[in-house]
């Protein structure tokens, strides 16, 4: 293990690379996204708030060496034309869906029926988060887990651990969908806290949309090779979440 300055004129961080097979790889991604549904279960005493998962997403790319975070703005700048395309990808997508499943809801006359339309949903889990902590540790614990948390962790280890690893045993294609879909996986048994209502389309449509994200990221990651054009995009929750935090909060 070692800290060496670059010819850049920064540092990179780089650990023994861990050998780890294909399975192991993903029954490490299966782990760590089933403990999220885990401490998802309103039975626990911190739940909703993967705390364990948290670390484990974060701890785990650093043990298994795979990261080498090189300077962020040199990063930035020599893929530039791609954050660029990244961003306006991720700008689209958002538009795209949300007309689409706006369009699908209303058409279905399902608009604010909870359990079909995932803003709905999780109005029902604010009112259940503040009766059983109080508005302040909700906003707060929740804005650290959406709004800052995500753009490390989640970059960290679905991108630069299990897409990563995967790729290099299978085709960025395969790779691709798997880490994607357990990304969207992880999203959507967040909504495991309503057990036993699970919202199940309310859930397919969180697992679609941050799915889609997640092929947008691992795309962009297969381009650079670099982790910052992501977590500089993941960066928008720090804007977005308290923004809609504060719309779910007081409706």
């Amino acid at each position: 293990m070692g800290i060496q300055p670059q010819k850049e004129g920064h540092l990179d961080i780089k650990l023994p690379r861990q050998d780890l097979s294909p399975p192991v790889i993903l029954l490490i991604g299966v782990f760590v996204t089933g403990i999220a549904c885990l401490e998802s279960w309103n039975g626990w005493f911190y739940a909703p708030f993967p705390i364990i998962h948290v670390l484990l997403a974060l701890l785990i790319p650093i043990w298994y060496g795979g990261l080498h975070l090189k300077n962020p703005w040199l990063q930035l700048y020599t893929h530039r034309r791609l954050f660029v395309i990244l961003a306006g990808s991720a700008i689209l997508f958002i538009g795209g869906y949300i007309l689409l499943y706006s369009l699908f809801l209303n058409l279905l006359g399902r608009t604010g029926d909870a359990n079909w339309n995932i803003i709905a949903t999780y109005k029902v889990l604010s009112r259940l988060y503040i009766a059983r902590y109080n508005q302040p540790t909700v906003f707060i614990v929740g804005y650290l887990l959406v709004g800052v948390w995500p753009m490390f962790g989640e970059e960290f280890f679905y991108r630069g651990f299990l897409f990563k690893g995967l790729k290099s045993h299978t085709s960025p294609t395969v790779a691709a969908i798997i880490s994607s879909s357990l990304f969207g996986l992880r999203h959507a048994l967040q909504l495991v806290y309503l057990w036993p209502s699970y919202p199940l389309a309310a859930g397919i449509a969180y697992f679609l949309w941050a799915a889609g994200f997640g092929l947008i990221w691992d795309w962009a990651y297969h381009r650079s090779q670099s982790l910052w054009p992501c977590i500089a995009t993941h960066a928008a929750n720090l804007i977005l979440a308290p923004i809609v935090f504060a719309i779910i909060l007081r409706s």
